[in-house]
């Protein structure tokens, strides 16, 4: 995960200035949104899982909210981005501005990813790879005719 971090930091530095990737409200809205309905929906768990004890105490309910975090980033990402369009179409008489303002429109999908790919998909993966010993043991005692082997065929 830090590689991945160190080379998107290089390839955004590389050629132009860091700054160019840094929106303060763009970064509000996606962790704003994406974070706010996993509280509404997890409660506080949605913040303990950034901690190892949780992840490692309850990989279940982890594994949900990796999952529940990894597409909402996405999707606030892409909120994000409509709401950067609708101001745009709102300032279209000076298109000397219309390439700054489409590149910064593209931030938050940027953000949205990049908290997919480098905080909710290593976890989710993490979890389950935590997962699969216990559901194989589970399998494992499980006799074949039972009423939850049946429901599974």
């Amino acid at each position: 995960m830090i590689v991945g971090i160190v080379l998107l930091g290089a390839a955004c530095a590389y050629g132009s200035s860091f700054s160019l990737f840094i929106d303060v409200p763009s970064l509000l809205v996606v962790i704003g949104c994406a974070h706010a309905i996993l509280f509404g929906i997890y409660g506080t768990d949605a913040f303990r899982i950034l901690y190892p004890k949780f992840v490692f105490s309850t990989p279940h309910r982890g594994r949900r909210i990796a999952r529940a975090g990894s597409h909402l980033y996405i999707l606030a990402g892409w909120i994000g981005t409509g709401i950067g369009w609708i101001k745009m179409a709102d300032h279209l008489e000076d298109l000397s501005k219309f390439g700054a303002a489409f590149a910064v429109s593209l931030l938050p999908l940027l953000y949205g990813y990049c908290a997919h790919l480098l905080v909710w998909f290593p976890l989710q993966d993490n979890l389950g790879s935590q997962l699969e010993p216990i559901e194989s043991a589970e399998n494992i005692l499980q006799p074949k005719n039972s009423p939850k082997s049946a429901s599974k065929q």
